[in-house]
């Protein structure tokens, strides 16, 4: 059986429409890339070196996890290079700074803990902080599952650039 034109042409109108507005896969309502749409939001504060407290457009706040990069961790027994990776985000994302929360359609939305998973894009640069964090040397470029992000290639080469100019906490940390 075969689609009449009229039938076959709205299909394709409203396949269209879902792709141009961002109701493809992810979840997330926003694209990859630099200059990407994404989702508005204001730094509340950063918690460490790849997690922070987000308000979003619609007032609610949101601890957002930062994607495809991971930092020592701060809790009780902070880990080496902890204190390090939180300064160096907290220097590029003052309390108040207006940012852009992109989403990844190869990755999950939100991580086991809840927390949306995005690239941070600082909006009076286009800053891609994540990127950031990794090319300090204060971040690891972290892939889950085997499923690398979009963005994972250029992590990984500003990741071993970062480690052959012995950059960041992690050089320090590894000796």
């Amino acid at each position: 059986m075969t689609a009449h034109p009229s039938a076959a042409r709205g299909l394709g109108a409203l396949l269209a429409a879902l792709i141009l507005t961002g109701c493809g896969g992810g979840g997330t309502g926003t694209t990859d890339g630099a200059g990407s749409e994404g989702t508005p939001a204001v730094v509340v504060r950063v918690v460490d070196g790849d997690t922070l407290i987000a308000d979003l457009d619609d007032g609610g706040e949101e601890r957002v996890r930062m994607l495809g990069i991971d930092t020592p961790e701060a809790g009780e027994r902070p880990e080496c290079g902890a204190a390090a990776a939180t300064e160096h985000l907290r220097s590029l994302l003052p309390d108040g700074t207006d940012v852009r929360l992109v989403g990844d359609p190869t990755q999950d939305d939100r991580d086991v803990y809840d927390r949306p998973l995005r690239f941070v894009h600082r909006d009076s640069d286009d800053l891609d902080v994540n990127l950031a964090q990794v090319e300090s040397g204060h971040a690891e470029v972290y892939i889950f599952r085997d499923q690398p992000f979009t963005r994972a290639e250029q992590y990984l080469a500003a990741e071993r650039e970062a480690a052959r100019a012995g950059r960041g906490a992690l050089t320090a940390c590894r000796r």
